[in-house]
């Protein structure tokens, strides 16, 4: 039981894929929006949790981490249910985005440090195992169960949000925690090594958040189905989500420095595959391959980040490429609508993975390069 309460937030996590399914109709409904305002609705929260992720240090001071966590996750269902509100327009969408957005960012940095404080060391490590398939399993019960809604009409997808009460009450059974002491030591944050490590993360999620801002888009222009079917792509981009989690740590092991570029190479792969098409079978190759992908990039992004700062800086580290990676995932559908040549959904997909290509080129001369001259400068 101690366990699963210590997991329940980190369920949350994916919850904003429940629209994913919907932003399709979203955009029928509301003909007059252009199609990045409608996709703004599943990255507003990213936007609005990024200075609450760096607020998350004093918070946790002041504040324990189950008092954090259970305002926040009450937040998020508050502006989840909000759109349920009869006559509601596009302007309630918003602010029910920045709602939840505001309880995002306060449960995004404390899933983690939950852990942290209520595992022993040993058992650390396969905690976040754990939560990476947590996390997954989250993904997959919020984006089927909002494609299913959505089928009904789009406006019923935000009753997937109700999935939060649970995870509430089960937060409500933590034990109480304490209030975290003032780190010390911020040495190192602004190295060359730790600023390309947060360009790459705020460009990879940029780039990566093109799936869930346009399956639903993908499927209804190529013909391939409506809601649910976006709704069922994006559930097995949250299973193949759980797999990548669990095997991230032995490939970032193995690996190492190298385990960013080849993300964003599989990334790049992946998004040409969903712009190809011809059939379901490339579509749910690409998904499969981008949901493995979006599951690993945050650990192996900490992993880089981290080598780059001394320890003490360790804790800001993860919470600054936390708050790129956020940012990221807002700018994505601004980003890749003025990017792209065309309107159509397959475009915006192939402009994606044109430019993950390019970031995987970045991503691999810098280590080749950094490798060569750290054994020219070693005896």
């Amino acid at each position: 039981m101690r366990t699963l309460t210590i997991l329940a937030p980190s369920f949350a996590l994916m919850s904003v894929s429940a629209l994913s399914p919907a932003l399709g109709k979203i955009a029928q409904a509301f003909p007059e929006l252009s199609v990045s305002a409608v996709q703004l609705l599943c990255t507003i929260p990213s936007l609005v949790g990024f200075p609450l992720i760096l607020l998350s240090g004093r918070l946790a001071r002041v504040f324990t981490k189950k008092q954090i966590l259970s305002v926040s996750l009450g937040l998020m269902l508050a502006g989840g249910l909000l759109p349920l509100l009869a006559g509601g327009g596009y302007p309630l969408l918003v602010i029910a985005s920045v709602l939840y957005g505001v309880g995002f960012g306060g449960i995004s940095p404390m899933t983690t440090a939950l852990i942290h404080e209520h595992c022993p060391p040993e058992r650390q490590a396969g905690m976040m195992g754990l939560q990476s398939a947590a996390i997954g399993i989250g993904g997959v019960f919020f984006s089927y169960l909002g494609g299913i809604l959505a089928n009904v009409g789009w406006r019923y997808s935000y009753l997937a949000f109700l999935l939060l009460a649970p995870v509430l009450l089960l937060t409500l059974c933590l034990p109480k925690g304490s209030v975290a002491r003032r780190e010390k030591g911020r040495g190192g944050l602004m190295s060359p090594g730790f600023a390309y490590y947060l360009g790459h993360g705020l460009l990879l999620n940029c780039f990566i958040g093109v799936f869930l801002t346009n399956i639903s888009m993908l499927v209804q222009e190529t013909g391939l189905g409506g809601a649910e079917t976006a709704g069922s792509l994006t559930a097995l981009y949250s299973v193949a989500g759980i797999v990548g989690g669990l095997a991230a740590g032995r490939l970032i092991g193995r690996l190492g420095r190298y385990m960013l570029g080849a993300i964003t190479m599989v990334c790049a792969l992946g998004m040409l595959a969903l712009w190809h098409g011809g059939g379901m079978a490339p579509v749910l190759l690409g998904t499969s391959l981008l949901g493995a992908m979006y599951a690993m990039r945050m650990p192996a992004g900490y992993t880089g980040s981290i080598r780059m700062v001394p320890e003490e800086g360790a804790t800001m580290a993860i919470s600054l490429y936390c708050c790129f990676a956020q940012l990221g995932n807002f700018l994505s559908p601004l980003v890749i609508q003025r990017l792209s040549p065309g309107d159509a959904a397959p475009t915006r997909f192939l402009t994606a993975g044109v430019l993950l290509g390019g970031l995987t080129l970045i991503a691999f001369g810098r280590e080749i390069w950094m490798k060569r001259i750290k054994d020219q400068l070693l005896p």
